[in-house]
């Protein structure tokens, strides 16, 4: 992500946040101290502006005295790299441990007492308040035998670092959760024939171990869902279709579903075991707008000498089977998908129509650890079987142990 920013006088260069993913520890660590860093860019920009605009009104008072004799130097200085806050090797000219001290002594206006709140030497930390007074071209402290106060400089810029401060926190604390799953965003997308039933055990299983993501469910066609994928509107999605995918998109397989003929209670199918294409010919037919085999099936019933007689078509799945149990037709339907009371399914059968649901997401593209940990989850899952399936499977596991 990048952005750029600029002001009267000031040009600031894009500024890219890193990739956050922990395979270290020493990894975390630099990508929290990185962004606390950029924060700090960013804000200092409206408190430099602040000095400079303070030391103009100064300058037409009093003339280039006090404060204007050394702040007026010092902004140019600071103005004259690419960025605000790092000199000409690329390091930060202002650390955040300089002003966590001077904000320690602010609160304390006794070096010795700071020192211990900091856990420092008194003297690390008198050289760290004289660099940030260096930096900021002013003195912020005054010390008068065994008195310490804030001059006025130093209160004019107080504010502005305890709000530096802050943010810094925010954003560490923002990063830790982020790490911690805490919070953390989950966008998946799902193709919109994808029955529900499928995914309520394993996503009850993730939420079991992982109860701090947040899944955002996202429904789409397989077209729609690549582009959200592609725009990093979506972090992974799930679908099927009957032509290959791109090869910007890595494609995982989860498990193969089977399509099958719906049709009401007491109707002919309901006698049968399978139904072949031939079969549906003549009956009134539902279709389902966003099915991606709908050309496929299309073809097939071609292929035998008929097409398909249409009553209702619909974008919704939920429509379609009301309109099955109601009796106004029948359609094909992936096995998994019927949810409504009153809808009966046969496979179909000569020929066997399958598809194989995957989890797509994008070629080389890092995941975050908690959709790492969700991709990892749901690759991982021992999806159910179909009843179908699970009585063949036990018939078999019989039949070698007799």
């Amino acid at each position: 992500m990048t952005s750029a920013a600029s002001m009267p006088g000031i040009s600031i260069r894009s500024i890219e946040l890193p990739k956050i993913f922990p395979s270290s520890i020493s990894l975390v660590t630099k990508a929290i101290a990185r962004i606390a860093r950029i924060s700090e860019e960013l804000k200092l920009i409206s408190l430099m502006r602040l000095i400079e605009a303070r030391a103009d009104r100064h300058e037409k008072v009093y003339g280039a005295g006090l404060m204007g004799w050394r702040c007026r130097p010092a902004m140019m200085r600071v103005f004259a790299g690419y960025c605000p806050w790092r000199d000409r090797e690329g390091r930060f000219g202002m650390e955040m441990h300089q002003i966590r001290y001077f904000l320690a002594v602010c609160e304390t206006l006794n070096f010795t007492r700071a020192a211990e709140n900091c856990n420092v030497s008194q003297p690390a930390l008198t050289r760290a308040v004289h660099k940030l007074e260096e930096e900021l071209g002013g003195l912020l402290l005054r010390r008068e035998n065994s008195l310490t106060h804030l001059s006025d400089f130093g209160r004019l810029v107080r504010p502005h670092l305890e709000q530096m401060m802050a943010e810094a926190k925010a954003a560490k604390s923002t990063a830790m959760q982020f790490l911690r799953m805490d919070n953390a965003p989950i966008n998946l997308g799902v193709m919109c024939t994808v029955g529900p039933m499928r995914f309520m055990s394993f996503l009850a299983e993730f939420h079991a171990t992982h109860p701090g993501c947040e899944v955002t469910l996202i429904e789409g066609v397989p077209g729609h869902l690549a582009e959200l994928l592609l725009d990093g509107k979506l972090d992974i999605a799930v679908m099927a279709q009957p032509e290959a995918f791109s090869n910007r998109l890595e494609v995982r397989p989860l498990y193969r579903e089977r399509f099958c003929v719906a049709f009401p209670i007491g109707h002919r199918f309901q006698e049968k075991n399978r139904v072949s294409i031939p079969d549906v010919a003549g009956e009134t037919y539902l279709l389902r707008i966003n099915c991606e085999y709908q050309d496929h099936l299309n073809e097939c019933c071609r292929e035998h000498g008929f097409a398909v007689r249409i009553g209702f078509r619909s974008e919704r799945e939920d429509w379609i089977q009301m309109m099955v149990a109601a009796g106004f037709g029948i359609c094909f339907i992936p096995e998994f998908s019927p949810t409504i009371p009153g809808v009966l399914t046969r496979v179909v059968a000569d020929p066997e129509v399958v598809r194989q649901v995957c989890l797509v997401s994008i070629a080389g593209r890092r995941f975050s650890p908690a959709v790492a940990a969700f991709a990892g989850a749901i690759r991982g899952y021992r999806w159910p079987e179909a009843p179908e399936e699970a009585a063949c499977a036990v018939e078999r596991f019989e039949t070698a142990n007799l």
